[in-house]
């Protein structure tokens, strides 16, 4: 059965500048046969027709829903998915704007070396929206001269596109371009970086078992210092692990340009014992350009697994076919023994315990196990992450996280709570981040969090530094009412930021922020409709661009959460069994925080949640519902929630759709469309 409530929706009154053709800022890419797409923008009040452009001439669209601010078409059941023009006609029936439905929109270009970046054999991945609309068959890279190479096509959906390089092309700068259809507009050339690797870890190849000649000792950690000092020493290359096990009794420092190659995880085993935590806390340290690969990990203290320099952000760590145990409470320990070693963890570490803690630049993890004692895995500060095919497990109070993180692919992992007390985890920017962005997160399975939140993917981090009027607007500067200092608000850094305008004037806007004073405001771009003294605005962490598509979650209290700031999310194609569904939600969260432009599609949801204990009058918790929801202050009037298309949801058990508004406050959500034909 299927359930749609509609809670205290409130409705909003505008200001807008004169009327002249419609102005564009949103719209809910993608959409098929038969669906509706909402438009978001300003001046669309007086439309008077819509119409499709097609092959066979111009065929009239079903307006469903207008204002000035928005503009709800439902497609034609015949039409075949690609990009299509709509005319969006003002009264004398001539005059026209052009929209573009499902044209590809990309978000970032990912390559096998990071952003932008890629190797000569390597590949490149696009990510955005209505990607597969472009003529991928005909993909090239040109370079200066004007020689182009071709690319070869691997996989692509709406999401996302892969190509293969062509073997030896040349080291350089190109621009990735494609063959123009006339169905679309034009793509701007893409930015392409082709590189060598950064280092050969062939040159130099040292064997562990040349390093440790003594039959009498059992541990090999004076082996291992050895070996690799004497890569130092040379720059870098291989430290080639034969089968066997390989016993530690301390840290183990990789420097740059260094591979640590095992015969495979089955094979080859390190195993520590206790280690001198004045040294490191973790078993593994890595520098620049560094490689493991091959082999396990044991250990049964509550050290970090693989760890990075907390003081800087390194480059190129790739870490393939490694798998690691760790746990703190192995053995038979008593209840007291258990308590004892708890306490000590949360304090020693504030149970941040990340079995791999990286802060880095060009990040591969592929086909490894990871379990740990708490964190499976922690990211800080990274960018060009790609993360496929491992399996991680979440300890005691363990989740997994992305912290201040851009640019991330994470498909086809399996993440799952092994600890009664393990959560789930997702991407933030808790600890004073700016922004977390772009985000490609495809085909994982999640389950089995039964401990804090239970959370199996959740985006995180409060904290703002303004909301309240404009006192004047010019080109791409803002002057605020109110003096940030006075307020004791947070000035710097914030470049990176985001800007919403939720109230009055040229609501529905945004821009990213290049730079704040006292109270004065740099944005990167004009905006299209200049703000006044009526206009109310938000200045907040960033969070952008995250594709949540295809994943299988099960039993957590929240299936898919959007918490506090979203803009230009895709919630589409997941399947949530015994979870509390999908939540998008607008609130002050140190600071307000908007929730804008998300599209929630095509997912499933079975079955209902179990309660959380530390909330057991949450009775909304036990349906798996697809929520709306904006939690403003008892007074405060401005948009939390914005541009919200929830559609063809296949909705089980009584689950269904819920648009949660305030009593107390006249506005606080708008422009959002629920299609009770498709849920």
């Amino acid at each position: 059965m299927k359930n749609l409530s509609f809670i205290v929706c409130s409705y909003l009154l505008y200001m807008s500048h004169a009327i002249g053709a419609p102005l564009i800022w949103w719209v809910s890419d993608y959409t098929l046969a038969n669906e509706s797409a909402l438009i978001v923008g300003d001046d669309f009040g007086s439309i008077a027709k819509v119409k499709l452009e097609s092959e066979t001439g111009l065929k009239d669209i079903e307006i469903i829903q207008q204002n000035n601010q928005q503009l709800s078409v439902r497609l034609p059941a015949t039409i075949s998915y690609h990009s299509h023009a709509l005319r969006l006609y003002q009264p004398d029936l001539k005059t026209f704007e052009r929209v573009w439905l499902n044209a590809p929109k990309i978000d970032w270009l990912q390559g096998d070396m990071g952003v932008k970046t890629s190797t000569g054999q390597g590949w490149l991945q696009l990510s955005g929206k209505n990607v597969d609309t472009l003529n991928l068959q005909d993909a090239f890279l040109i370079n200066k001269t004007g020689k182009s190479y071709s690319l070869s096509l691997k996989e692509s959906d709406p999401w996302h596109a892969v190509f293969n390089l062509p073997k030896q092309i040349p080291v350089g700068s190109y621009q990735l371009k494609f063959g123009q259809k006339v169905t679309q507009p034009t793509i701007p050339p893409l930015e392409v970086f082709i590189v060598n690797q950064p280092t050969d870890f062939q040159q130099r190849v040292l064997n562990i078992k040349d390093f440790h000649q003594s039959e009498d000792s059992i541990d090999h950690t004076i082996a291992f210092k050895t070996a690799l000092a004497d890569l130092a020493t040379h720059g870098g290359g291989t430290l080639y692990l034969p089968a066997g096990h390989y016993r530690l009794s301390n840290s183990l420092f990789i420097p740059k340009n260094t591979q640590i190659l095992g015969d495979g995880n089955l094979a080859t085993h390190l195993i520590w014992s206790k280690i001198d935590k004045q040294e490191s806390i973790a078993l593994i340290n890595l520098e620049d350009n560094t490689r493991l690969q091959g082999f396990s990990m044991y250990h049964d203290d509550a050290a970090f697994g693989i760890n990075s320099p907390s003081d800087r952000v390194i480059n190129n760590v790739h870490i393939e076919d490694i798998v690691i145990r760790m746990s703190a409470y192995r053995g038979h320990p008593t209840s007291e023994m258990l308590t004892k070693i708890y306490d000590q963890i949360l304090k020693r570490f504030s149970n941040k315990l990340d079995t791999i803690r990286l802060q880095a630049n060009n990040i591969t993890l592929k086909n490894n196990d990871i379990y740990g004692t708490g964190r499976s895995f922690a990211f800080i500060d990274s960018h060009g992450i790609n993360i496929q095919n491992n399996k991680f497990y979440n300890g005691r109070r363990g989740w997994y996280s992305f912290s201040g993180c851009s640019e991330i692919i994470f498909r086809n992992n399996t993440i799952t709570g092994a600890d009664l007390m393990a959560s789930g985890g997702g991407i933030n920017t808790l600890g004073n981040k700016v922004s977390s962005r772009n985000l490609y997160f495809a085909n994982n399975t999640l389950g089995m969090f039964n401990g804090w939140d239970r959370e199996a993917f959740t985006s995180d981090g409060g904290g703002a530094s303004y909301f309240g009027h404009v006192q004047s607007h010019k080109e791409n500067q803002l002057l605020l009412a109110t003096n940030l200092r006075s307020k004791g608000l947070r000035l710097t850094p914030y470049e990176g930021a985001v800007l919403f305008v939720v109230d009055g004037k040229g609501v529905g806007q945004y821009a990213k922020v290049i730079s704040m004073s006292e109270n004065l405001v740099h944005l990167d771009r004009k905006l299209d409709v200049a703000l006044d003294n009526s206009s109310k605005i938000i200045i907040c962490p960033l969070q952008e661009n995250y594709i949540i598509v295809n994943n299988t979650i099960s039993d957590a209290a929240i299936g898919i959460q959007l918490y506090g700031t979203g803009l230009n999310h895709v919630v589409y194609g997941n399947t949530s069994i015994r979870t509390g569904g999908i939540n998008l939600l607008g609130l002050w969260y140190g600071g307000y925080q908007s929730a804008w432009y998300t599209l929630v599609a095509h997912n499933a949801l079975y079955g209902s949640a179990n309660t959380r204990k530390f909330n057991p009058t949450r009775t909304d918790l036990h349906t798996s519902n697809i929520t709306v929801e904006a939690r403003p202050r008892s007074t405060d009037e401005l948009n939390l929630v914005y541009g919200i298309v929830i559609r063809n949801n296949q909705l089980y058990q009584n689950n269904g759709v819920s648009i949660i508004g305030s009593q107390n406050a006249r506005k606080n959500m708008d422009a959002i469309f629920v299609d009770p034909l498709d849920n």
